[in-house]
C-alpha cells in the first residue's frame, strides 16, 4: 500500500493534468450536447470555449434549460480543480516562506552538502531518528528525486552548489554545529572545507566550534591532505575531518567480524592464532579493508594478520599498495594472486599454485607460498557489481564446502536502488558454506556512523585522562618555578585543573570547564599534549578516538564483551594482571600500526615535520613509563564501558545463559 501511495504521489502533478482535462473535455460535450437540444448550433471551438469558462464559475451567460449529466460534471469539477490547484499553491508558498523563516532563525543545524545516495540515507536517518537536529541540505541539482521526500519530513532545502560562499551564508553556515559534504567530487568536497574554513576563521571565542565532514572517495588524497594545515592543525571554531564510507564500512565489516571469531573462540571451536582474511577484488572497499585489518588487527605477541587478495591485476596492485604504505609488509602477511574473478580456479589449492606477488617483492617461488593448509576465516566480495559478486560468491563457497567449520562469505552491495533487488537479501548457504550479503549504505551512512558523538566523548574522556597523568607527574617545585619564569600563578591553576580532573568520572561533566583550565595553564607542563581538547592537533584526536573504538576488539581477545547494565546484582568484570599486560602489548602494537600507516619510521628522536618517533619500537624494548601509558590505558577501559551504560561479561557466560 505505501509504495502505492508513493507511486502516485510521484506521478501527482501527471495525474491533476489528466484530471483537468478530462473535466474540460466531459464540460464541452455536454455544451455541445445541451446547445444542440436547446436549438443553438455553435461550433466546437465555442464549446471548448465556454466549458473553459466554467473553471472560473463563469458559464458565458448560456441559456439552457435543461442540463445534462456532462455538463453538471463539469460544472461543479472545474471549479473545484481550481480551488484544489488555488490552495496547493497557498500551501506551497506558505511552506516556503515557513522554511525561509526556519532558515533565519535556525542555529545549531547540520548542513549536509549533497544528496545522492549516501547523502539522502544519512539526512533520512537524522530526521527519523535525531528529531531534536534540524536539517539544512544543499544541492546543486533540483532534479534530484529524493528532495521532495527529505522536505515532507522536515528538511529545509537550498538549490544552489556548496563550493559557493553565498549558498553556505544563506545555509547559516556560522550558526550550524556540523558540516557534512558529501557530493560525488572530491574536489567538490575540499572546496566547500575551505570556503567553510575561511568563513569560520575568524578566532571568535563566541562562536560555535563547527565540526565538519569530508567526504574523499581516493585514499591517497586523504593521506595528502591528513597534515594539509586544514585538517591537521587545531582551529578554534572549526574541527575538520577527512573520513570514506568505504573505510567506515571496512572497519564496521571487521569488528562484527572479529566480535564473532572471538564468540567462536570462547567455545573453543578455533583456536585464537587463527585469523586469515580472504579478498576477493582489491578496490576501494578491498584497500580498505585490507588497511583496516592492519589498523585493528594487532596481535600482542607481533605476529601479523594474514591476509590473501585475488585479482587479475595482482602485480600491479601489490607494487601500488607498496608505494602507497612502504611499511605494509610489517604490519600484514599479505599476498596477492593474479586471477580473474570471473575465471576462478575450481580449489583454493590450485589458487595457491598462481602467480602471487607480495608488496615490494616480485613473483614469489611456489614453495614460498602461503600453504593451503592455512585456514581461511572469512572471505570478502566487493567488486563492485551485484550480480558479479552474487555468482563469484557461489564459486568461492565451493572452495569451502568439504570443511567441517567453513570461513562465512560476506557479499558487499553498494547499489542499493540497482542491480542489488536481484540479489538475495536474506542469507543463504551452500553446504555448510554461510554467503550473507552485507548492504554498506544502510551500515554506513547514518548519522552516528559518520559524526559518532558517542565515541567523541570517549575520545576526549581518554585525552583528559591522559592529561591527569601528565599532571600527576609534575612536582610542585617544577610548576613553582616554571610561574617565576613566566609570571603567571601556575600553581594555582595546576591545583584547581587537578579538582577538576578528578571530578571528571561521568559524561555530565561540562568539559569546557576543563578546555578554560588548560588554556589558562598554557605551556607551563612543558608537554605539548596538555591542552585542551579543541587545541590539540587532528592526529592526536584520532589517536584517542582509535584508542577508543578499539575497546571492543581488545574485550573480545580475552573472552570478554559489552552489554547493557540492566541487572545491577552482575557486576563489570575485572581483568587479571596477565590480561592487562597482554591488552597493554596490544595497545602498543595498535598504536604503532596506526603511526606506521599515517607514514611514520622510527628515529632516536620525534620530527613531526620528518615523521620520527623513537617510541616505534617492540614493547619489550619500551622503558617502563612508556609501558606504564598503555598499561593505564587498558586499566581505563571499565571506565570507559560504564560511561556507556554497560559492562564487561565474559562470552562464555552469554553463551551459557543463551
Amino acid at each position: 500500500m505505501q509504495k502505492i501511495v508513493r507511486y502516485l504521489k510521484e506521478l501527482e502533478i501527471e495525474l491533476f493534468v489528466v484530471i483537468v482535462v478530462t473535466v474540460w473535455l466531459v464540460g464541452t460535450y455536454g455544451f455541445i450536447t445541451a446547445l444542440d437540444k436547446a436549438g443553438s448550433i455553435r461550433d466546437i471551438a465555442d464549446a471548448l470555449y465556454l466549458s473553459l469558462q466554467l473553471f472560473f464559475v463563469n458559464s458565458g451567460a448560456v441559456d439552457i434549460k435543461r442540463f445534462s449529466w456532462s455538463f453538471e460534471f463539469a460544472r461543479w469539477g472545474a471549479p473545484l480543480c481550481l480551488a484544489v490547484a488555488t490552495i496547493r499553491a497557498v500551501l506551497m508558498l506558505a511552506k516556503e516562506n515557513t522554511n525561509r523563516l526556519r532558515l533565519r532563525f535556525i542555529f545549531n543545524h547540520v548542513i549536509v552538502c549533497g544528496v545522492g545516495q549516501k547523502g539522502s540515507n544519512l539526512v533520512a536517518d537524522l530526521l527519523d531518528n535525531h528529531k531534536e537536529l534540524q536539517v539544512v541540505i544543499v544541492e546543486i541539482d533540483p532534479a534530484n528525486t529524493s528532495l521532495d521526500e527529505l522536505k515532507e519530513k522536515g528538511a529545509i532545502v537550498i538549490i544552489g552548489d556548496a563550493a559557493d560562499p553565498a549558498v553556505l551564508i544563506k545555509a547559516k553556515l556560522h550558526k550550524a554545529s556540523t558540516l557534512i559534504a558529501l557530493t560525488s567530487e572530491d574536489k567538490s568536497n575540499l572546496q566547500i572545507a575551505q570556503i567553510a574554513y575561511e568563513l569560520k576563521k575568524p578566532e571568535d571565542e563566541s562562536s560555535n566550534q563547527l565540526a565538519c565532514f569530508i567526504h574523499l572517495y581516493d585514499a591517497k588524497l586523504r593521506r595528502h591532505f591528513y597534515s594539509h594545515e586544514l585538517f591537521a592543525q587545531p582551529h578554534l571554531n572549526i574541527d575538520a575531518r577527512l573520513f570514506s564510507f568505504y573505510e567506515k564500512a571496512a572497519r564496521k565489516l571487521l569488528q562484527e567480524h572479529f566480535a564473532k571469531h572471538q564468540m567462536s573462540v570462547a567455545s573453543s571451536k578455533v583456536d585464537i592464532s587463527q585469523h586469515h582474511l580472504l579478498l576477493i577484488g582489491f578496490g576501494w572497499l578491498g584497500k580498505s579493508l585490507a588497511t583496516q585489518a592492519a589498523r585493528i588487527g594487532c596481535y600482542p605477541d607481533g605476529r601479523r594478520l594474514s591476509v590473501t587478495v585475488v585479482d587479475k591485476r595482482a602485480e600491479f596492485l601489490a607494487q601500488k599498495l607498496y608505494q602507497e604504505i612502504p611499511a605494509i609488509n610489517q604490519l600484514l602477511d599479505i599476498r596477492f594472486y593474479a586471477a580473474d574473478v570471473e575465471l576462478l580456479p575450481v580449489t583454493l589449492d590450485e589458487l595457491f599454485k598462481l602467480p602471487c606477488f607480495t608488496p615490494g617483492h616480485q613473483d614469489l617461488n611456489s614453495a614460498d607460498h602461503r600453504s593451503a593448509s592455512m585456514p581461511v576465516d572469512i572471505a570478502f566480495l566487493g567488486l563492485g557489481d551485484e550480480l558479479l559478486n552474487y555468482v563469484v560468491a557461489r564459486d568461492v563457497a565451493t572452495w569451502f564446502i568439504d570443511l567441517d567449520s567453513p570461513p562465512d562469505i560476506i557479499m558487499c552491495l553498494t547499489d542499493k536502488l540497482g542491480m542489488a533487488r536481484l540479489v538475495d537479501k536474506e542469507e543463504s548457504r551452500i553446504g555448510k558454506v554461510l554467503i550473507r550479503p552485507y548492504e554498506l549504505l544502510e551500515k554506513t551512512s547514518s548519522f552516528d556512523s559518520v559524526v559518532n558523538p558517542q565515541l567523541e566523548i570517549l575520545a576526549r574522556i581518554i585525552h583528559y585522562d591522559y592529561v591527569r597523568n601528565e599532571l600527576a607527574k609534575l612536582k610542585e617545585d617544577v610548576s613553582l618555578s616554571a610561574c617565576r619564569e613566566t609570571g603567571k600563578d601556575g600553581r594555582d591553576i595546576w591545583l584547581r585543573l587537578q579538582t577538576l580532573l578528578k571530578g571528571f568520572e561521568n559524561i555530565s561533566m561540562n568539559p569546557k570547564a576543563i578546555d578554560k583550565e588548560l588554556s589558562l595553564l598554557g605551556g607551563l607542563t612543558g608537554n605539548s599534549s596538555v591542552v585542551a581538547w579543541n587545541k590539540l592537533p587532528q592526529e592526536l584526536k584520532d589517536t584517542n578516538r582509535e584508542q577508543a573504538e578499539h575497546v571492543a576488539i581488545k574485550l573480545g581477545m580475552i573472552g570478554c564483551t559489552m552489554e547493557e547494565a540492566k541487572n545491577k546484582s552482575i557486576s563489570s568484570y575485572e581483568m587479571t594482571e596477565k590480561e592487562v599486560e597482554m591488552l597493554a602489548r596490544v595497545e602498543h602494537a595498535r598504536w604503532v600500526a596506526d603511526k606506521v600507516l599515517q607514514g611514520w619510521t622510527y628515529g632516536k628522536a620525534k620530527d613531526g615535520l620528518r615523521k620520527t618517533n623513537p617510541l616505534l619500537l617492540p614493547y619489550d624494548d619500551l622503558n617502563q613509563a612508556e609501558k606504564d601509558k598503555d598499561i593505564n590505558a587498558v586499566r581505563n577501559i571499565s571506565k570507559l564501558v560504564g560511561m556507556q551504560g554497560k559492562i564487561i561479561v565474559m562470552l562464555k557466560t552469554i553463551r551459557s545463559n543463551n
